[in-house]
């Protein structure tokens, strides 16, 4: 089952951003997650030293992304900003431009996809809905990561 969630979301961006760069570079990564910005400069350390759980010894939530991220960052100098998200900020907006045209694309993809009919003996291509029972199996509907690659780019201008 594919978990999802806007923390997990925020996670991905981050961890996206980071492995679309081919190289190591300085990076100075704005978010309006505060989960994010809290989770990669104050809690990661303490996760790691204790086995990925709390301080209340409770497993840490989306240790996996947390773990992928740990491992991204590590070839660069990541400078994390935190910014007020909806206050204006012209990164912060264009990038929920992007992610909610990303949205939509993918909700348009699914859509299509659902009321196609499937070829009678094809194999799922990796880029389509897997249909059992006659409904469309959302959690293997791939996820575009375009708007946050789009963001990488612009913002390397």
């Amino acid at each position: 089952m594919v978990k999802r969630g806007n923390k997990r979301m925020e996670l991905m961006a981050a961890i996206q951003a980071q492995e679309s760069l081919t190289r190591a570079v300085p990076v100075r990564l704005y978010t309006d997650s505060i989960y994010l910005q809290n989770g990669i400069t104050k809690w990661l350390p303490g996760w790691k030293r204790n086995g990925w759980t709390t301080a209340a010894k409770q497993p840490v939530k989306n240790a996996d992304l947390w773990q992928r991220l740990d491992a991204a960052v590590q070839r660069h100098d990541v400078d994390w900003r935190w910014v007020k998200g909806h206050a204006g900020n012209a990164g912060n907006e264009r990038a929920d431009v992007l992610a909610n045209r990303g949205m939509a694309a993918a909700a348009s993809r699914v859509r299509s996809a659902a009321t196609s009919a499937p070829t009678p003996g094809m194999k799922p291509s990796g880029h389509e809905p897997v249909r059992r029972g006659g409904k469309v199996n959302r959690a293997l509907v791939p996820i575009s990561v375009t708007p946050f690659r789009d963001a990488v780019r612009e913002s390397s201008r």
